[in-house]
């Protein structure tokens, strides 16, 4: 018998019958390659914001990974426009 797929955003599990599958988007930063346009922010400051310190953008709440930032979010709502707007295309969103 094959597993049954259920949507959810929620966490992976796995049992004999079925598994769920984690549909929230992640948002990637590659913030190394950032050059401080400030376009994300501008069009998306509930997740962007502009550092003091170095006049790159912050993906806010996010986690380092490598050399990048990620965030988990329930809907990309104005994400997708700022990684529209990035000249150096440095934010994408994965499913």
């Amino acid at each position: 018998m094959r597993p049954k797929v259920l949507k959810s955003s929620g966490l992976f599990f796995f049992n004999k019958n079925y598994f769920i599958i984690n549909l929230m988007p992640k948002i990637i930063q590659q913030r190394t390659k950032c050059i401080g346009c400030t376009a994300c922010a501008g069009v998306c400051p509930e997740f962007f914001e502009m550092s003091g310190k170095d006049g790159l953008a912050n993906l806010k709440k996010s986690k380092k990974v490598g050399d990048d930032f990620e965030l988990e979010i329930d809907k990309a709502g104005c994400i997708k426009e700022a990684a529209d707007v990035c000249p150096v295309q440095i934010i994408k969103i994965e499913n």
